[in-house]
């Protein structure tokens, strides 16, 4: 695994902690110490950051790229957690007790990422306690978004379950371009059937038919683009 290591004093990037929720607030020199603090790290596409159970001991913030966190089920399926993209933060738990991680997490995508050891992190929340706030606030949206996610698993006829999470990668990683949207699907359909609890074909076949009814448009295996906001939001509701 070629791991690739830098600090923040030789980024090009100065201070983009400041994109980061839970930095908001602190002035330039405040980040300035935060910055003190960070490893920046890069990984290759399907690299593992992370593996469920095993002891994890830093906070990892997101620099660029995409990752999943998922749980390996019985059945040798992966039951996906969550999808963290730039400004997104994980390893948590490890603030606040000695702990292994939750998940496994896996790039998918080349990532970069930037890791801050729990102990020193620790102090930082005691000289910045607005930070453990934005943490807090961040983990209550995570948590609330993973119960609705699993409330729309067991309730949402399986339209509204595709349109739904269609719905979801669109917010978190859509980009605007000209009078619609573009999305890069962060995962392949697979990977889509996992996190939302149906089989690949499925997701396939109610792709297609939100294709006919002219509310995507697929560009290749991995983009599409969303030409009927309104209607695709209705659709999974």
């Amino acid at each position: 695994m070629e791991v690739i290591a830098i600090h923040c004093n030789q980024c090009r990037e100065r201070y983009c902690t400041q994109k980061v929720s839970i930095f908001a607030g602190l002035s330039v020199d405040e980040n300035a110490e935060v910055h003190g603090l960070i490893q920046r790290l890069s990984f290759k596409k399907g690299e593992l950051l992370a593996l469920d159970g095993q002891p994890y001991d830093r906070l990892m913030i997101v620099h660029g790229g995409r990752l999943k966190a998922y749980r390996d089920t019985a059945d040798g399926k992966q039951q996906i957690l969550h999808l963290f993209g730039p400004g997104d933060f994980l390893g948590e738990r490890s603030l606040f007790t000695e702990t292994n991680s939750a998940y496994t997490v896996e790039a998918l995508t080349d990532v970069a990422v930037c890791t801050i050891p729990s102990i020193a992190f620790q102090e930082l929340l005691d000289d910045y306690p607005s930070i453990a706030k934005k943490i807090l606030e961040t983990l209550s949206d995570r948590l609330s978004h993973m119960e609705r996610t699993i409330e729309s698993m067991g309730a949402k006829t399986i339209d509204k379950r595709v349109s739904a999470v269609l719905v979801d990668f669109t917010e978190k990683f859509g980009k605007w371009q000209g009078d619609q949207y573009e999305l890069e699907l962060p995962l392949n359909r697979e990977g889509i059937a996992n996190y939302i609890g149906l089989t690949r074909e499925t997701v396939t076949r109610k792709m297609k038919r939100l294709e006919r009814d002219g509310l995507i448009r697929a560009v290749g295996n991995k983009k599409i683009e969303i030409l009927d906001w309104k209607a695709l939001r209705d659709s999974g509701e």
